[in-house]
């Protein structure tokens, strides 16, 4: 990959200044971000100064409905600034991506080893057709009633749904991922516009006062499945704090903010 690819990403930003051009003012992180304080959505937010300049935000919905949630208030392009730079100097060289594919691979690899959710319901199965075999075997002695009727005809329907999931599982586990894939899907992400990257690479951001937990995607998500059994580790902090302002009842303040990266 050229580094100059990563140049033309920053180029795009700068040239975006994060929607302050446009009549239609685009929040980059829209549908994105979550309060660490009390789980609420934190929304965009238009307001208007005693100058009457516009000034937009990122606010908390729990807090903005009065749940009692203390989240300050973010500014728009200052919140957005830091996501995108991190983004892009977390990924801004060929071998730091490589980096952080090799690594996404090595997690990736021991939780298919691990299998833990295939063994759980190849538990499961053995157990529902010893309790078939055990009700088989009562019927061939001439032990029958309504009830062990039901009762077979129940766990055979439980059987059916454990095979359905267990197919389902070694399907995924089928999907083999390769640090090529991973490296091209971020690559592809980084050429587009600061809008659609953010929606490829970033699954989610959780926003407290003092922290920002930034959940990174490595690859496209095509199961419906796959978003519950998502798995995030930690691959770094930022340990040089991020400054980036923030707006509340005592105006504009600069505060310091410890950036947790995980994929």
């Amino acid at each position: 990959m050229p580094i100059e690819l990563f140049e033309e990403v920053r180029f795009k930003i700068m040239e975006n200044e994060y929607g302050r051009r446009s009549p239609n003012t685009v929040y980059l992180l829209k549908n994105k971000i979550k309060c660490g304080l009390c789980g609420s959505t934190i929304c965009p937010e238009t307001g208007t100064g005693k100058s009457g300049k516009i000034k937009r935000y990122y606010k908390c919905l729990g807090r903005k409905k009065g749940n009692g949630c203390k989240k300050e208030i973010m500014r728009k392009d200052d919140l957005e600034k830091l996501v995108v730079d991190t983004t892009v100097n977390l990924l801004c060289t060929p071998d730091k991506l490589s980096d952080i594919a090799a690594k996404v691979l090595e997690t990736h690899a021991r939780k298919a080893q691990s299998q833990s959710t295939l063994n759980i319901l190849e538990k499961e199965k053995s157990d529902i057709q010893k309790s078939i075999n055990n009700l088989i075997a009562a019927l061939e002695q001439g032990i029958f009633t309504p009830s062990t009727k039901s009762r077979l005809e129940e766990l055979e329907s439980q059987l059916s749904g454990i095979e359905c999931k267990i197919a389902i599982e070694r399907n995924k586990q089928d999907a083999v991922l390769t640090k090529d894939k991973i490296m091209k899907y971020i690559s592809s992400a980084l050429t587009k516009s600061p809008q659609m990257m953010i929606n490829l690479l970033i699954d989610k951001i959780i926003l407290y006062d003092d922290r920002i937990e930034i959940y990174y995607k490595y690859t496209d998500t095509t199961n419906p499945d796959d978003n519950n059994d998502r798995r995030d580790f930690l691959l770094c902090s930022i340990s040089d704090m991020l400054p980036f302002s923030r707006a509340d009842n005592s105006g504009v303040k600069q505060r310091n903010i410890l950036v947790n990266i995980y994929i």
